[in-house]
């Protein structure tokens, strides 16, 4: 398993995005922290809490595997932060797995609701049959 960290400031609050790559795909979690997060914060929460996480469904897009010296990855980092379009691709499955558990809570509310009006239908049926049944 291979994963990435980008920490970034959405006013008020300092947001992580997890990217997890393994053998089922490409994963996506977002995680929102008050405070900004210092690395030891950040390895401590990733040790303790890191399987806690609620990811995104794996997609099937693999990321590009190549290797560069330790210059050339500082180099690419600042020029991730000072783009932030490295993380539509995070943000595109955090908003897949956002809407499809929007309807997953939109089906089970249905369901409760019209539950909730057959019982009070039933009961009001049960109350109608018991007063014309005639003491």
């Amino acid at each position: 398993m291979e994963g990435k960290c980008f920490v970034y400031f959405e006013d008020p609050f300092w947001v992580a995005v997890f990217e997890r790559y393994d053998e089922s795909g490409y994963r996506v979690c977002r995680h929102i922290f008050g405070s900004e997060p210092n690395d030891a914060e950040l390895h401590q929460f990733a040790l303790l809490y890191f399987y806690r996480l609620r990811f995104s469904v794996p997609t099937n897009q693999k990321p590009e595997q190549v290797e560069y010296n330790f210059k050339r990855r500082q180099r690419e980092a600042r020029r991730l932060m000072e783009n932030s379009s490295h993380l539509k691709k995070a943000w595109e499955a955090i908003k897949d797995e956002h809407a499809r558990y929007k309807a997953d809570r939109q089906q089970i509310n249905h369901e409760k609701k019209e539950a909730g009006e057959q019982q009070v239908y039933q009961a009001r049926r049960l109350q109608k049959k018991e007063k014309h049944r005639g003491h």
